[in-house]
Order: C-alpha cells, then structure tokens, then sequence
C-alpha cells in the first residue's frame, strides 16, 4: 500500500492513496495476487501532473501469467502518460486542445499502452519460456490459440488516469469502475459502459484488437470541479450489496475524510479492500485507487487535515 501527496495547478492538493489485497479464493487457491495498482507524479511540485494506474489479471487457467500481464500494463501505462503530460504541459492552446482530441488520444495514447504491452509480454515470454506445468494448460486448452498470440497468458484489464492540470484523462479496457465525485457532491462514471461486459466476460489487452475496446473521457475540472476520484478492480464493486453503490461508498470517503483527515482514510483503507476480499465479500483480489482534492477537506462541514 502506498501513500502520496501532491501540489497541483488550480491552487490545490491531490492525495493519492491506493490498496491492492489478495482475495480469498486466490489464498485458497495459493494463487499470486492477479491485481496491480501504480502511480506517479512530481512530488510536492507546484504543477506536476498525477498519474494512476490499475489492472486487474484474469485469473483463469487460459491467462496464467495474467499477474505479470497486469504488472507490465500498470508501469507502462504510468510511463506513457507521463510522456503524454509532457507534450501537453509545453503545448499552447490550440496544440493542446488537438492533443487532448479522442482521435489523437486513440492514436497516441492507446496505440503506445497496446503495443508497448505486447512487446513488453513478449520480451518476458523470450526471457522466461513457458515451463512444463504451462505447457501442459496450452495442451489442455486446445480452444485457445497461444501459438499465433502467446499474449493470452498474460490477458488482464486496465484503468489508467492522469490529471494534467486543468484536464483529467481516463482510459479503459475491459471490467473494474472508475467512479467520480463532483465538486457540488454528484456522484457519476465518466467512462461509457461497454455493453459487451456480462456476467464475468471482459474486453482485455490481449484480446487480437483491443483499441477498439478502450473507452475515454477527459474531463475539464475549470468547468467541472472534481473533489474525488476512485479507480477498483471487480473484486470491489462485486463485493457491493447494493448495485448502484457509488453514491453511497463515495459519499462515506468524503464524510471520512472530511471528519478524521487522509492520514485517517490511508490507515483505514486496507481493511475495507480486505473486508471486500474476504469470504464474506466478492472474494476477488481487490484494489482501491482514490485521488483526492483538498479542496473537498475545505469545503464542507469538517475540514479535517492530516
């Protein structure tokens, strides 16, 4: 579990606070942690943008090494977004309303996060052939063609977001949730649903086209003030009791976080990722990325610090 905080242009702090914990079929399993969560930025800057990252490995025999795809996916992903910030961060105003563009994120963005994971999957895969025990999964999935794409093993889902100033980007294949809360307390998903995520079914970086699955929002907090934002892996929103739980899980951040302080959020926050981890909850391995404004610790009742 990591901890940061960071100086942000608009005049405020985000604190960047993030989980990951092992679920229990995955103990009792003794299966790897499938789940991975990065992030980055320039700490105490007075503009540095912040950069998060989470992604969840499939789990399923078919993606036996879907840990290390995950790995791979979030530190990539935290890299590529750092160059991106950079183009942005020295671009002028038409230049950086070009750069921001769905087209341009589609053509530099994405196509940088796929290709650099599949090259990046493959160079592990020449580094570390597959061993008996994975040969023996290939021969027994017949169905599945590892031969033309090896990718498969490491198949995993992806949530990337970085705040650049005054413009917040976020990108997205397959399952997980990414939930806002507004500066006037509204509570909503910037991402569009992708209709093809049923049941336990999900779009993946190893999939043979997986930009057209990616879905985008960038948000301008100048005009829409955001005071939080949530990234989770499944095994979070399924462990939910309720199905439209956003609302409520971030409301009940805020309330914490404006009563007790961030240092209070941050000691607390494992064990509502374990308590969603457990038997009693989805049982999934389960991540929890928030970033928070200060601006949310001033603005209503409490205004409790660290």
């Amino acid at each position: 579990m990591t901890t940061q905080l960071f100086e942000k242009t608009l005049e405020q702090f985000w604190y960047v606070e993030m989980t990951s914990e092992k679920g229990f079929m995955h103990i009792r399993n003794n299966m790897p942690l499938q789940d991975s969560i990065s992030s980055s930025g320039n700490l105490y800057s007075e503009a540095g943008p912040i950069f998060l990252a989470v992604a969840d490995g499939h789990g399923d025999i078919s993606h036996f090494r879907s840990s290390t795809g995950a790995s791979i996916a979030t530190s990539l992903t935290i890299e590529i977004l750092q160059q991106f910030a950079d183009k942005v961060q020295l671009a002028g105003q038409t230049e950086k309303d070009r750069l921001i563009s769905s087209d341009n994120i589609v053509e530099t963005v994405l196509k940088d996060i796929v290709s650099n994971w599949k090259t990046a999957v493959l160079d592990d895969l020449a580094n570390n052939p597959f061993n008996s025990n994975e040969i023996k999964t290939i021969e027994a999935r017949k169905l599945t063609d590892y031969e033309s794409n090896p990718t498969v093993a490491y198949g995993t889902t992806l949530i990337g977001c970085t705040i650049i100033g005054s413009v917040v980007l976020f990108v997205q294949i397959g399952d997980g949730d990414v939930v806002v809360m507004a500066g006037d307390g509204s509570v909503y998903n910037p991402i569009p649903i992708d209709p093809s995520l049923v049941s336990n079914r999900t779009t993946s970086l190893c999939q043979k086209n997986p930009i057209q699955s990616f879905r985008i929002s960038v948000i301008n907090i100048e005009s829409t003030p955001i005071d939080m934002i949530m990234l989770s892996t499944d095994g979070f929103g399924n462990s939910q009791i309720e199905p439209n739980w956003y609302k409520g899980v971030l409301t009940d951040i805020a309330s914490f976080s404006q009563k007790h302080g961030m240092l209070w959020v941050r000691e607390n926050l494992p064990n509502w990722a374990k308590l969603c981890a457990s038997r009693e909850g989805s049982g999934d391995d389960t991540t929890i990325g928030l970033i928070v404004s200060e601006h949310l610790l001033n603005r209503h009742e409490y205004g409790g610090k660290i």
